[in-house]
């Protein structure tokens, strides 16, 4: 199989396991490790930290501004204006700021849309999901993950690899044990990956 979206690769893993690349032996494992301690990674911090192409749908409780999804990119904005279920009224990129400020310098998603102020359209408060935005949702594009996450991944990935190896599923380090079953990511992990946290 080959990792979707994952954190980190295959050749890193294999690299700071000491694997020599051409023994292929634990492949398969390895790539689903990773993939599934990505999918875990997403879970903790509950945002994706890859771009996908979709069309999402919002409630603005102000008219003057909407909360969004991790946003990379706004392909179109439509509003739902009379409640009517019909997207009628498409802005322009004059209608509308995508924010905070300089986020896609920082290598950030956007994390709300205001009105620009002298656009003519508002967002409609009283119709439930009446903001259809079609674009780029994630965190960041592949090329930009943050580095603390790629870590996190490998870390992970490794620790997950060697307990299927341990004895009665055990790992054994000084005066701690870890389970070989896994309902959560490691503590030091979560340190990592807790700056990603996405905050309600």
């Amino acid at each position: 199989m080959s990792i979707t979206n994952g954190y980190t690769t295959l050749a890193t893993v294999k690299n700071a396991l000491g694997v020599p690349l051409d023994n292929q032996e634990d492949d398969g494992y390895l790539e689903t490790t990773i993939e599934s301690v990505s999918r875990m990674i997403d879970d903790f911090t509950a945002r994706r930290f890859y771009a996908t192409t979709e069309t999402r749908y919002f409630h603005a409780d102000n008219t003057d501004l909407v909360y969004v999804d991790d946003l990379l990119m706004v392909t179109t904005l439509k509003t739902d204006d009379d409640g009517d279920g019909t997207f009628e009224t498409t802005w322009t990129t004059s209608d509308y700021q995508l924010k905070p400020d300089n986020a896609a310098l920082n290598a950030h998603p956007y994390t709300w849309i205001e009105t620009s102020g002298y656009g003519n359209y508002s967002f409609p408060v009283n119709v439930k999901e009446g903001v259809e935005i079609a674009g780029s949702f994630g965190f960041c594009i592949a090329a930009n993950l943050p580095k603390p996450v790629a870590e996190a991944c490998k870390i992970q990935s490794i620790r997950l690899f060697k307990r299927k190896d341990a004895p009665f599923g055990v790992l054994a380090g000084g005066e701690m044990q870890q389970s070989m079953t896994i309902p959560d990511l490691d503590p030091d992990v979560k340190m990592l990956l807790s700056p990603y946290v996405k905050r309600v």
